[in-house]
């Protein structure tokens, strides 16, 4: 569940020495990006041997301490030679948050209480989900969301030892503000109908991360 309120996330510094998309990759400093690049061509951020995992949750709300995460869809890909994206893997599963749904979250993305029952925990999801992302960036509009609450349900089963795997993360609004600047909104519905890019059903998990997909392939083109 992104905000209904049309966040778009925040860019973060860039540096105007660095390629374009170095800031909207995090786990590395933009130095050791400018250095990276000193030995490939800008293009290689988006390698056709790099896996990517496009991730994207819908939540009972919008703070992962308190809210919890009630339905996951990831997609692992890599880009072609032309970087169209190509499917590797997916998850897509609803999950049952242990709380009961509330009426302005369900409002967003249509899914109620009813729909849950019989879904697994997050406890029962984690494991694939942490396999499908392993050594992948992965890949989330406003990342930042989509992270936080990943840590934060992975946080609640520390028990199980479980965490996320270490790996950059690429933020799809960050990328496409630098490969398709000037456009009236960066909200994942809003960019992908500029783009010609279909969306499926909006806020729901599986649609949102193709979609996100489908974006960054976009950006990884006009990018690199």
């Amino acid at each position: 569940m992104k905000a209904p309120f049309g966040r778009a996330g925040d860019e973060g510094a860039r540096d105007p020495g660095a390629p374009a998309w170095a800031s909207a990759l995090g786990g590395a400093s933009l130095g050791a990006a400018r250095r990276a690049e000193s030995a490939r061509s800008a293009g290689g951020a988006f390698s056709p041997g790099t896996a990517y995992l496009a991730l994207d949750f819908e939540t009972t709300g919008l703070y992962p301490a308190i809210h919890r995460v009630i339905e996951v869809g990831a997609i692992r890909f890599r880009l072609g030679t032309g970087f169209e994206a190509i499917e590797e893997g997916q998850l897509a599963c609803l999950v049952d948050p242990g709380v009961p749904m509330p009426e302005d979250a369900r409002a967003v993305h249509g899914i109620s209480d009813a729909d849950l029952v019989g879904a697994p925990p997050f406890g029962q999801v984690a494991a694939p989900l942490l396999s499908l992302a392993e050594g992948a960036v992965i890949v989330a509009h406003n990342a930042s969301f989509d992270l936080s609450f990943l840590d934060a349900e992975l946080g609640r089963l520390g028990r199980l030892g479980l965490a996320r795997p270490a790996a950059r993360s690429a933020d799809t609004v960050a990328l496409a503000r630098r490969a398709f600047p000037g456009r009236r909104s960066y909200r994942l519905g809003a960019i992908a109908a500029e783009l010609g890019i279909g969306a499926g059903s909006a806020h729901r998990a599986l649609d949102d991360a193709r979609t996100c997909m489908t974006l960054f392939a976009a950006c990884a083109a006009r990018l690199a």
